[in-house]
């Protein structure tokens, strides 16, 4: 009889999803919510539709603890009206099904952490900003983090938000973006490079998901990002002398960015410098808290 305790995850086939379950699974049974079964994943996989509002209950009744990182790339297609619609709804609407589920039927879960996104703050340049900061933006990225963290304010157990940053990975996320047009030798300097990088080893955000689980004094809202975030110029410059081939650092005016993508732009060009602060006072301790280390573990890989 298995006696693990199982560990229920929303988005698992995605970059988090994916590492976080290998890091779970020899502690833990680790368990997918799924639009559709994919039988290439060795995993138990339960199915959900958020848009008729079903869930398999046994998935529920199951777990122990919940991991929440499911929602639509908000990178990946362009910006017009239906697709924010779906951007959205994809994090509200599954939030909320989850909640009322965990209200409705009997379970033993102990605990939910979900995913949100530092896209909340505003940009103050070099002003640190905590989890309490009043520096709220008002642009689209801000406004659906807003909505979904007011939908995962609902769960009737403990739950902890994690406000996540760049997240550094070898071959997913925004790394590889980054890395790409320093092999034509040009690394592009966005507006100057002026705003900050708030970025996060992957391996560390898996970790302090785990962390937050297992830890019965974390609840609420943490910043989860690495110690020491740095300017747009500085990453680059870090990553220009991480890559061992010449590179030449090649300014692009913002103007031409927002022309090219539009709103969406905004993914490259809003920067803040935020505070770990918090997560470490509850005892978590970063692998990678400087950028050259986790770069350069990155790019060996």
């Amino acid at each position: 009889m298995n006696s693990k305790q199982v560990v229920l995850i929303t988005g698992g086939s995605g970059m988090v999803g994916k590492h976080l379950t290998n890091l779970l699974e020899k502690d833990y049974e680790v368990t997918w919510l799924v639009r559709k079964i994919n039988p290439a994943h060795k995993i138990q996989q339960y199915i959900w539709d958020i848009n008729n509002y079903t869930i398999d209950h046994e998935s529920i009744l199951k777990a122990d603890y919940i991991i929440h990182l499911a929602g639509e790339n908000l990178a990946s297609n362009r910006w017009n009206e239906k697709n924010k619609l779906r951007m959205l709804e994809s994090r509200t609407q599954s939030s909320r099904l989850l909640a009322d589920k965990l209200k409705e039927l009997p379970h033993h879960v102990k605990a939910i952490a979900c995913a949100s996104a530092i896209g909340f703050y505003d940009d103050k340049g070099d002003v640190w900003l905590e989890e309490n900061s009043n520096s709220t933006s008002t642009d689209f990225l801000a406004d659906v983090v807003r909505k979904w963290e007011e939908a995962n304010s609902h769960y009737p157990v403990r739950t902890v938000l994690l406000r996540i940053g760049i997240v550094l990975d070898r071959k997913e996320g925004a790394f590889p973006q980054l890395l790409l047009p320093l092999y034509t030798g040009v690394a592009p300097i966005f507006n100057g490079g002026k705003h900050f990088q708030s970025w996060i080893h992957l391996e560390d955000l898996c970790s302090m998901f785990r962390f937050v689980i297992e830890k019965e004094t974390t609840k609420g809202i943490y910043n989860a990002t690495a110690p020491q975030p740095v300017s747009y110029l500085d990453f680059m410059k870090t990553l220009q002398q991480s890559v061992g081939w010449p590179t030449v650092r090649m300014p692009i005016p913002s103007f031409l960015l927002k022309w090219l993508l539009g709103e969406k732009s905004i993914i490259v060009l809003k920067g803040g410098r935020i505070s770990s602060k918090k997560i470490q006072d509850a005892g978590f301790q970063f692998m990678y808290s400087d950028l050259k280390s986790a770069i350069k573990n990155i790019l060996r890989k």
